[in-house]
């Protein structure tokens, strides 16, 4: 019969066990919500109450490809919407060892920006600022913050042309941390 002595698992009776199940539960559970978005359906709740600007180190990465946009002679000058995502993650170093590991940031607020001179339709609703630059995003700027899962999602509308092409191209920034830009075509109709 084999028996494992405590020390050889790490385990010690007394208090430091408990320590050691609450180091366990914190590790399992910081693991947990760093699992792909898609795995997350559900887990991952909005909280801009209490949002902060993302440090010089924080990293704002694309999660999203709309791709383009074929447009139909039926949907010239209407709305064409695109969710488009990115992941906000910060480093930290790893308990023990010195190694460090990109970990997901929630509330962390930011500012959409749009490159080129895209043709937005007005489908801005109440609680967004129509100022230049916010036309055409849906998502209202109480929800511009990243969810429980590091995910800043913005829900954006543009238009289809008769007669061009129109380029879209957005980022979001957060204090000194700017995301690469995320582009899309609409193309006119053939």
């Amino acid at each position: 019969m084999n028996i494992m002595n405590a020390s050889t698992t790490g385990l010690r009776p007394g208090p430091k066990l408990g320590t050691n199940i609450i180091v366990c539960l914190l590790i399992t559970s910081f693991w947990a919500c760093s699992a792909p978005e898609d795995e997350n359906t559900g887990y991952c709740r909005l909280s801009c109450s209490e949002n902060s600007l993302a440090a010089s180190n924080y990293k704002i990465a694309s999660r999203s490809t709309p791709g383009d946009f074929a447009c139909t002679a039926a949907e010239v000058d209407e709305a064409v919407s695109v969710n488009v995502k990115w992941l906000i993650t910060a480093p930290i170093d790893r308990i023990g060892g010195g190694s460090s590991a990109e970990v997901e940031r929630s509330a962390i607020g930011f500012n959409v920006s749009f490159g080129g001179s895209p043709k937005f339709i007005d489908t801005t609703p109440a609680g967004n600022t129509d100022e230049p630059g916010h036309l055409g995003v849906i998502t209202p700027q109480s929800e511009w913050c990243s969810d429980s899962c590091g995910l800043a999602t913005v829900a954006l509308t543009g238009t289809c042309s008769a007669d061009k092409d129109i380029d879209y191209s957005v980022m979001l920034n957060s204090g000194a941390a700017v995301s690469e830009a995320v582009t899309w075509t609409s193309k006119k109709p053939e």
